[in-house]
């Protein structure tokens, strides 16, 4: 064989070589992209653990669906969850004792669900972008109390580039949150006069995604990803961009920086936040400024929410991470998530 190549002409054992290399480095990856993909797909379902001492944090609910994705959540009075898919547009409802409920008619009719916020009475808002990785714009649904899904709006792609997030005021004005770098906009839907409007874009390099309605003092609270920020501001704002309280901003290392999220305000005026680029929780320290970190290895610690009578701090796992494959040389290696989907709480030890 050896010396059958060696008798031919120069041009032809090039091309031999280069098949044989060819050949075996084919071999190596044939070999190779199993083995990654394994060891991707069998790393074990990470669980959550405290960082202070006077924290417990727990699996609370886990989601019946391998397509649930939950990137948002809200809550009631009550102590009701609410969460749905960003892959299906399922919407479920979580009792404050963990027992999860489907609503029905939510998967047939909602594309993809990136945010939640329920107002006052109860009606549960719900933002939905239609495809979970597709840019086609917006539509805001409401679902009463009594199982009726309606559509309020919709915007375009044009108007709505990369929606996020919404929340619901006392007056019934709905806050969405464009988080697509050119536009870094907060939109203004009044539900009564159907008008959307801009309110506030936020400064260069901003990415503005959850968004918080605090009722005890009617503020708006704007986490912004792209510079690590957290803004307060007054929903009767003339000018937010002017008027707008930075109640944080990371200061360290890129490699450090938090990718703030989901946020909310508790009594006592205790500030939550979702550090997504962590996978943490933490609770904002008002006189430094800081974050000081509760929890952390979470599988996806998107957006939170308290219940005050219970005294919980509940999180997202939606692994995100699944959704795109990732790359691995010049290949795309396809993730599984780890599940089943969950919903994590905090707790304080007394």
């Amino acid at each position: 064989m050896i010396k059958r190549i060696q008798s031919l002409p120069r041009w032809q054992r090039i091309i031999v070589f280069i098949g044989l290399v060819l050949l075996v480095v084919a071999g190596m990856v044939a070999i190779t992209l199993p083995i990654v993909t394994f060891s991707y797909n069998d790393t074990p379902r990470s669980t959550a653990v405290a960082m202070l001492e006077n924290i417990t944090v727990r699996e609370f609910a886990q989601l019946p669906d391998a397509n649930a994705y939950p990137a948002a959540l809200t809550i009631t009075s009550d102590g009701t969850l609410f969460t749905g898919s960003y892959v299906n547009g399922m919407v479920w409802r979580i009792s404050p004792e963990g027992s999860v409920s489907e609503i029905p008619g939510t998967g047939a009719t909602i594309g993809a669900i990136t945010g939640l916020d329920v107002a006052a009475d109860g009606t549960l808002y719900i933002l939905d972008r239609r495809q979970p990785l597709e840019t086609q714009g917006a539509v805001v649904w409401r679902l009463a109390t009594d199982g009726t899904l309606e559509q309020m709006t919709e915007a375009d792609s044009t108007m709505l580039r990369l929606p996020y997030d919404l929340a619901v005021d006392t007056n019934q004005i709905i806050y969405v949150s464009d988080a697509h770098p050119q536009s870094r906009m907060i939109w203004r839907y009044s539900v009564a006069n159907q008008t959307l409007d801009s309110w506030w874009q936020l400064p260069e390099g901003s990415v503005p995604t959850r968004l918080f309605y605090n009722a005890d003092d009617n503020t708006l609270l704007v986490a912004d990803t792209g510079n690590n920020r957290l803004y307060q501001a007054a929903i009767n704002a003339a000018n937010p961009a002017d008027e707008a309280t930075l109640l944080y901003e990371f200061a360290g290392d890129a490699g450090t920086a938090p990718g703030l999220d989901g946020v909310v305000v508790a009594p006592n005026k205790r500030i939550f936040v979702a550090a997504l680029g962590l996978n943490r929780v933490a609770q904002l320290n008002p006189e430094t400024k800081t974050l000081d970190y509760l929890a952390g290895a979470f599988r996806g610690s998107s957006d939170l929410a308290y219940d005050a009578a219970r005294q919980r701090l509940y999180v997202t796992n939606w692994e995100q991470r699944a959704l795109l494959p990732q790359p691995f040389l010049i290949f795309q290696i396809d993730i599984l998530p780890h599940l089943p989907f969950a919903l994590d709480v905090i707790e304080w030890k007394n």
